[in-house]
């Protein structure tokens, strides 16, 4: 079996998709000889995550003009069309004109239900390109069954042509965690996340803003977005003493904080996955959840949840965990079980079976 992946991922910053597509990359890298696969990672020539690249087959591409739209689609469709491999696209994007000889991952379509939360270059041009992509692929790989409902129905693909690869977590989270019990833990809430509309930043912090009668703490862990500096609301919360924006944290740090942290919470309005509340429940962090599809079908009775777009449930929710020492326990042994679901291997024998079955 003769793979490619796109590795225009190597080039950028780590955010979700991005971690993601390393995580499998890694992992097929990992078992490619002992499954009879030649691998290759193919990357433009700039390279943001050079340790991950190190442990990569990572064979590097030239383009005269380094843009990476450029380079996918001229400079990585060329060089599989000479080579005959079949690409692995983990990134949203593919080359639009290799037909069947690839697959692509579609992490959520939030660009067509949601355009408002992003530039308008960058909803056109995915409102532009996906919908054709996912026509000429081979197979379409998705996160969890909710982005395969919203695959089929707003890009009208045949329900059999997406497949469900659910995610799992790195080796570093998936090592053994001392968690504090419940009454040990630090005096703080934690989320993670790019900060950006649809996350919705501000209800979390708005809500958390109502309970200073707690004395709690605040911490953001994630990158602050251009327009971040040009919200007059966001920086009244960024001069708060009790909400303290971290920015990007290495793993160790991150586990660190999890493991620590009274809960994790997010109030995000849509996620075709939601990977840190994974992240959270292996480190034994309770969570508190917007109440969507995502969240609810990768975290179930591991979470409590809260409509996003109330603020008196969001905050009833919070003095709930704040007070409730016995569910906040509950909450970690739950979650410790809940993660066991998500399994590497089973989500790589997965797409292995669908790379065989297209006679790859």
């Amino acid at each position: 079996m003769k793979l490619a992946i796109n590795g225009r991922f190597l080039s950028q910053k780590i955010t979700g998709v991005q971690r993601v597509a390393s995580n499998f990359a890694l992992e097929l890298s990992k078992i490619a000889k002992e499954k009879g696969i030649e691998l290759v990672v193919y990357s433009p020539e700039e390279i943001e995550q050079k340790m991950i690249a190190q442990e990569l087959p990572t064979q590097k591409l030239f383009s005269k003009k380094p843009y990476l739209i450029k380079w996918e689609q001229f400079v990585l469709a060329k060089q599989i069309k000479k080579t005959k491999e079949f690409l692995l696209n983990f990134g949203n994007l593919a080359p639009i004109f290799l037909s069947k000889n690839q697959a692509v991952m579609i992490h959520d379509l939030a660009f067509i239900r949601n355009p408002q939360w992003f530039s308008k270059g960058f909803s056109y041009y995915y409102r532009l390109i996906v919908p054709r992509i996912a026509k000429r692929v081979a197979f379409i790989m998705t996160v969890s069954e909710f982005s395969k409902r919203e695959i089929v129905e707003c890009l009208k693909v045949k329900e059999e042509s997406v497949v469900v690869l659910p995610l799992w977590l790195n080796d570093t989270f998936q090592q053994e965690v001392e968690t504090p019990p419940s009454a040990a833990k630090d005096n703080y809430i934690l989320t993670v996340a790019s900060i950006d509309p649809r996350k919705n930043y501000k209800t979390l912090l708005r809500n958390f803003s109502a309970l200073k009668k707690y004395n709690l703490s605040l911490f953001s862990v994630g990158d602050i977005s251009k327009n971040f500096s040009q919200d007059e609301d966001l920086q009244i919360y960024k001069n708060d003493p009790n909400i303290t924006f971290l920015g990007r944290c290495e793993d160790e740090e991150l586990i660190s904080l999890y493991k620590r942290a009274l809960f994790y919470s997010s109030m995000s309005y849509y996620e075709g996955f939601g990977l840190p509340a994974l992240e959270a429940m292996a480190c034994g962090c309770p969570l508190l959840l917007s109440d969507i599809p995502a969240h609810r079908e990768v975290c179930g009775d591991a979470a409590i949840y809260a409509d996003p777009c109330n603020d008196y449930e969001i905050q009833e929710q919070i003095k709930l965990l704040i007070e409730n020492e016995h569910l906040r326990e509950e909450l970690i042994q739950k979650g410790k079980e809940r993660v066991k679901i998500f399994c590497k291997e089973k989500t790589i024998a997965i797409l292995l079976e669908n790379l065989q079955q297209h006679h790859c």
